[in-house]
């Protein structure tokens, strides 16, 4: 026994020390070898998950013909069962992987396929102590767009796509953007503030005439709406206690609650109620509105679980719709969105009217609920919401909706590094192609206005982004409660919830000073 235990360590001291990864024939300890945090930077790997189910992991030669869209190299190719199928050259093309991984970023602009795909482990750009000390709380964001060149990150006015974490959850995200009358041209800023990889396929303005006394709103479904009248709240009720001053006036006066210590579903009530009666036509309540850190610490969560495994297990939520179907049922169906009902005084009941619902802690989304049923005398609203999940700014009746149309517009410039880039204006302008965002990047985006009237305009940004695996998760994997999470997230969210407390307070200071400076720090100069 002895020897045998001096021979065991001695073959698990060989296969840690060997800087070549091909001679495990197992692909979980392959796996592993790859993600060693202690030698994770020390050779290059690209995984690539093919859609057959097959895996490729290259050395650091690997190669691609651009002409032709094949990548080559030597390495090992793993069947769908994880059994080794050869050793050598291998070649594939770009168009059959799902999902790569490397642990190198890619510069070369040829590459531009594999990046839009490619999750990066372990590399660790501007990363800082904070997110160290606290990997929960680290910032992320999809693309953070600014108005009148603010850079402070709380003056953004619209995130884009912020569901959208995997290639087969693109979708096109519209926000309002509160902005002062418009004429000629107008600028946007899109910057890229975190460690992820933004592919975007489209910024177009959403433009709507905007006539004296008149409030353009849209709902979820995208839709438009001409509001005659914006009415503030006469009361609004947390339990029994009035918390009016904090939804009177969008001043950034936020409300907001923290979450149950002992399950992370628990909801709560707000009662709104208006003076005013319910006005002729259609009625709706405008809610401004953002998430707290509490999804950012999940999807967090949920990567730190995955661990060396995280390719695999985005190569399964871009191969599977009916996984992706239950990521969405599972945790967002038991945090749910907020609430809007209406007090019908005639059958003294609550009637459900709809819902607001945006992923993303940064920029204000403003969306209305129109009622579905009209009655006299004054207006009594229930919202009900997850407990520590939202943060709302301003609560208001629109009076008076009437159903609108918006004209498109594309940017007409775009600059990159304080030049015009007609390459990226062209790739931004076809729906047939993508926009890499890379940490540190900064895009500015040009409109033309269709003439000198006044228009509200929202923007409407389509993609998706990629999350980079910091190496400091590696060591957190957990695949058990990864299958909790999405089999069972509501037993999931009751086990979380004192974990969650212990980071609730701090979230947000290290959330906020963890963000990337797009004026210091830039992807291909690191």
């Amino acid at each position: 026994m002895r020897y045998l235990i001096i021979w065991f360590t001695a073959i698990l001291l060989l296969a840690f020390g060997c800087s070549n990864y091909q001679f495990r024939s197992s692909y979980s300890s392959a796996n592993a070898l790859l993600h060693d945090m202690n030698k994770i930077n020390e050779q290059p790997f690209l995984k690539a998950h093919h859609a057959s189910g097959k895996v490729y992991v290259l050395g650091q030669n690997w190669t691609i013909d651009t002409l032709s869209g094949i990548i080559s190299g030597k390495g090992t190719l793993y069947d769908f069962n994880r059994t080794v199928v050869s050793q050598g050259r291998q070649e594939f093309s770009i168009d059959s992987i799902l999902i790569f991984e490397t642990n190198r970023k890619i510069v070369n602009p040829e590459a531009g396929r594999v990046t839009a795909l490619g999750i990066l482990t372990g590399v660790n750009l501007a990363i800082g102590v904070i997110c160290w000390t606290n990997p929960k709380a680290c910032f992320g964001s999809c693309p953070t767009f600014y108005m009148d060149g603010h850079s402070n990150i709380h003056q953004a006015d619209a995130e884009g796509f912020s569901n959208a974490i995997s290639p087969s959850l693109e979708y096109a995200d519209i926000d309002a953007l509160n902005n002062p009358p418009a004429s000629g041209s107008f600028t946007l800023t899109m910057k890229n503030e975190a460690l992820e990889t933004h592919v975007v396929r489209q910024a177009n303005l959403l433009a709507i005439p905007r006539k004296e006394g008149k409030t353009i709103l849209h709902n979820r479904n995208d839709k438009f709406y001409s509001a005659d009248a914006i009415i503030n709240p006469s009361v609004v009720f947390d339990q029994e206690k009035d918390v009016t001053q904090h939804f009177s006036h969008a001043d950034g006066n936020e409300w907001f609650s923290l979450a149950d210590e002992k399950n992370m579903s628990s909801k709560q009530e707000l009662i709104v109620e208006f003076d005013a009666p319910a006005a002729a036509g259609q009625n709706g309540l405008y809610i401004h509105f953002r998430q707290t850190l509490m999804t950012t610490y999940l999807i967090y969560s949920a990567l730190q679980y995955m661990g060396d495994e995280i390719s695999d297990v985005f190569a399964k939520i871009e191969g599977q719709p009916e996984l992706r179907k239950q990521l969405n049922a599972g945790i967002h169906g038991e945090l749910g969105e907020i609430e809007v009902w209406l007090w019908d005084k005639q059958k003294q009941q609550w009637l459900l009217q709809g819902s607001v619902y945006e992923t993303g802690p940064i920029a204000i989304n403003k969306q209305v609920v129109p009622f579905s049923t009209t009655f006299d005398g004054k207006t009594r609203v229930k919202l009900r919401l997850n407990k520590g999940l939202w943060r709302i700014d301003h609560l208001s009746l629109a009076a008076g909706l009437q159903e609108v149309a918006p004209i498109e517009i594309q940017p007409s410039k775009v600059f990159y590094k304080g030049h015009a880039d007609a390459n990226a204006l062209k790739v931004l302008n076809s729906p047939e192609q993508q926009l890499l965002s890379m940490p540190g990047d900064e895009f500015r985006l040009i409109y033309e206005m269709p003439d000198a009237s006044d228009y509200a305009l929202f923007l409407k940004s389509k993609g998706y982004y990629i999350q980079w695996m910091r190496d400091n998760w590696l060591g957190m994997k957990d695949m058990r409660k990864l299958r909790t999470m999405i089999t069972q997230p509501a037993k999931y969210l009751r086990n979380e919830a004192s974990s969650y407390k212990a980071y609730e307070s701090a979230m947000e200071d290290a959330f906020w000073s963890s963000r990337i400076d797009t004026k210091s720090t830039h992807y291909y100069e690191n």
